[in-house]
């Protein structure tokens, strides 16, 4: 706090040394205030959890949602915590001996810390610092008293620092806790004789504050104190508050914009006065030369002579603008390839590809979306997160050893629900019925790979299925479409083989071995000879090619009905594995493996020949179909309609998750937090490291942990995931898994 400090003394300051921050709010015009005109985008009263609080000190509030995300490097709280309330405050009970926290400090400072606790089976707790005991801490038995470490020998390094408690004691039974831990305040040297009243959430928060008769949900702060969240900056966004002073007196209040290893920016410090006739001083800060960024937005009081800065409705707005929408079809259909890469196909294909016409035609004609990303790199796990519109712990599709639970409500049934004819047809073992994805569509047909149905049949099926429009009545037809794409077992007969670089090939890679060969070379390219790579090569194009055509003749069949102009086609890739890397399913969550093709014919041609930057997921697509079909979404789905997308809209605070078992790679504009539950993470900056090659997380402290504890309180927040359901596989099942290579 001592820079904000030093910044708040200079008179008239805006930047603060800060050579690209923007003018003085004061001198910077500003958008209309027609509040009609105005959308939230990010409250800091409803984000209050996911914010930094601080009062001499930061706060740890034990037993109120702050917590989330603040246990080390554990994604979901742990079971021996125990929310609890008594007393008139929130509490911890806590059954585990050891609990780990961690925080940022953000300049070098000395440090102590202090808890307010009630011993039951422990009196005692040995605090660590980074590994190193700090001091052992007594507190009271069976009574809440407030207990103080010693300080700090040396100064601590500004930056990310994990802080352990570890209980003394026997246990006397399961049913007794450790303790009770109130607060936790990590301080420093200056402030360590000083009257100290914690500012817990229900300090903090009044949701019912007013001044001179006008309304406001607020945060209340006694000096020194701030509160500080992590935000990315929407485009032509504003922030807006009102403050005043609950009491009598004076009191300095100001509003800081914070970026990794720069200094902070004043955007706008104000004097407020309270007594009878306080009201409240209205600030709209304009924040568009951030827009894009990740910022920390900080609410901070220095100077009171009596009573609290009240921060009434603190929040960042966003113009209003009216979304586009998905119009109704005729036909809805999903095709989702399996073994292909945005490098394999256009218009991200560096050469021409004539031997792809169909979705040539796509990527000039249709809606291309260039940062299209998939929640997992298991095929099983991202069809189910299609079609349900959750994520994969929301599904327990976390593992490969998993099936579809049937709790999970999918598409079909919610198509079979509104009376909309739907089917799924498959060539892609994974969406099988063993896997949990045969029910409960009107129609499901499989094609085993080892049953010599062409990789083309899926697609001719569902054509035929999709314009049978006996029996409709009016409503539309909706078939989900999972094709081989690239993926071996390949059709290629002796003939074609024979006219297929290389020349006089005498290798050993047989097209409908293919799968099974390449397994077994467990991802070591160094074991194929150059001839073998180059007749691969061959195949896999020749693959693709198959694949193109049959879209091709799914695509005039609708025109063949007419109903093309009243089509709703959604072409994409489940998961971004390819014949450079032997078609893993279940590789490492990098982001080259969770990017791919997204191509979207929009009924009546809206956004045609569009290419969207902004990011999507598969949830959008799950909204997308919905929306096509005239069907609501549940309440869990996430994502957002494709169409709006198109036209510019970007979720600024969207977290991009995908995982697989206990891995994560949460991505956030830029950034990517990599790790797995339970042990620290690394940070990836993709701007300066697309590779991720190194950790990031020492330049980026603040922005690593809002990460993490925004996918903690993603977690939190989301639908409950249903029990597990262990896949079972028979001996025809086991035999299909062999011919796809996964077995």
């Amino acid at each position: 706090m001592g820079v904000v400090l030093a910044c708040l003394a200079l008179s008239g300051c805006s930047g603060c040394g800060d050579d690209d921050a923007p003018p003085n709010a004061t001198e910077t015009p500003t958008p209309p205030q027609d509040q009609e005109g105005w959308q939230t985008s990010v409250s800091m009263v409803s984000s209050l959890p996911l914010c930094d609080v601080r009062h001499r000190g930061l706060l740890f509030d034990f037993g109120s949602p702050g917590m989330v995300g603040r246990y080390g490097s554990q994604i979901e709280s742990p079971i021996g915590i125990v929310d609890t309330q008594h007393d008139g405050a929130t509490w911890g009970r806590v059954y585990d001996r050891k609990v780990t926290l961690r925080f940022h400090l953000p300049k070098v400072d000395d440090i102590f810390v202090s808890m307010r606790a009630i011993g039951h089976d422990s009196s005692r707790v040995n605090v660590a610092l980074d590994g190193y005991l700090l001091d052992i801490i007594k507190f009271g038995r069976e009574e809440a008293r407030v207990a103080k470490s010693r300080t700090t020998s040396l100064p601590v390094d500004a930056g990310i620092h994990t802080l352990q408690l570890r209980f003394r004691g026997y246990k006397r039974s399961d049913s007794n806790p450790f303790a009770e831990l109130d607060w936790l305040r990590i301080g420093s040297r200056s402030d360590g004789d000083r009257t100290y009243g914690p500012p817990t959430f229900e300090d903090v928060l009044d949701l019912q504050a007013a001044l001179g008769g006008v309304p406001h949900r607020a945060l209340s702060l006694r000096a020194p104190s701030s509160v500080m969240c992590t935000m990315r900056i929407p485009p032509h966004a504003q922030f807006r508050v009102a403050v005043g002073l609950n009491g009598d007196g004076k009191a300095t209040a100001a509003i800081l914009l914070h970026r990794e290893k720069k200094d902070p920016v004043v955007l706008r410090q104000v004097e407020v006065e309270g007594g009878e006739k306080a009201t409240w001083t209205d600030l709209d800060l304009p924040l568009h030369d951030y827009a894009g960024q990740l910022v920390g937005l900080e609410l901070i009081t220095t100077r009171s002579s009596a009573g609290r800065v009240m921060f009434g409705d603190p929040q960042l707005d966003v113009p209003i603008r009216e979304r586009a929408h998905t119009r109704k079809a005729k036909v809805v259909a999903l095709v989702a390839m399996s073994g292909i890469q945005k490098r394999d196909v256009p218009p991200w294909r560096g050469a021409d590809s004539p031997h792809l016409p169909t979705l040539g035609r796509l990527a000039k004609k249709a809606t291309v979306f260039d940062d299209h990303r998939v929640p997992s790199t298991l095929v099983s796990a991202v069809m189910a997160s299609l079609l349900s519109g959750l994520t994969p712990h929301e599904t327990s599709l976390n593992d490969p050893g998993a099936q579809l639970p049937k709790d999970v409500r999918t598409l079909g049934t919610m198509a079979r629900n509104a009376s909309v004819r739907s089917a799924m047809f498959s060539n892609v073992p994974t969406t099988f019925g063993p896997f949990g994805f045969e029910q409960p569509w009107e129609k499901f047909v499989a094609f085993p790979p080892n049953e010599g149905a062409s990789s083309g049949a899926p697609m001719d099926q569902a054509a035929a299925f999709l314009t049978d429009r006996a029996g409709t009545e009016g409503r539309p037809t909706f078939a989900i479409i999972h094709t081989r794409g690239g993926h071996p077992p390949w059709e290629v007969t002796p003939d074609e083989a024979a006219e297929m670089p290389p020349d006089e090939y005498s290798g050993r890679m047989s097209p409908r071995r293919a799968a099974q060969q390449l397994a077994e070379l467990d991802g070591r390219h160094s074991r194929l000879t150059e001839q073998d790579q180059e007749r691969l090569n061959a195949l896999f194009l020749a693959a693709l090619s198959r694949q193109d055509r049959a879209l091709g003749q799914f695509v005039r069949r609708l025109e063949e009905a007419e109903l093309w102009d009243d089509t709703l086609l959604i072409v994409t890739g489940d998961v971004s594995s390819s014949l450079g890397d032997f078609f893993a399913d279940g590789a490492p969550l990098t982001e080259g493996m969770l990017n791919v093709p997204l191509y979207v014919h929009f009924p009546k041609g809206d956004h045609a020949g569009a290419r969207v930057e902004n990011p999507s997921d598969v949830y959008d697509i799950t909204r997308t179909l919905l929306a096509a079909l005239g069907i609501e979404p549940l309440p869990e789905m996430r994502g957002h309609d494709l169409a709006a997308i198109a036209e510019g809209f970007a979720p600024a605070q969207r977290l991009r998750g995908a995982f697989l078992d206990d891995t994560y790679a949460v991505r956030w504009g830029q950034f990517v937090l990599r790790g797995k539950n339970d042990e620290r993470p690394s940070l990836c900056n993709l701007s300066v490291d697309p590779t991720c090659a190194y950790d990031h997380t020492d330049l980026h402290p603040r922005v690593t942990l809002s990460l993490f504890r925004q996918l903690a309180h993603d977690r939190a927040q989301g639908k409950k995931p249903p029990e597990r359901q262990p896949l079972t596989l028979d001996a025809q099942a086991a035999a299909w898994l062999s011919v796809w290579g996964a077995y």
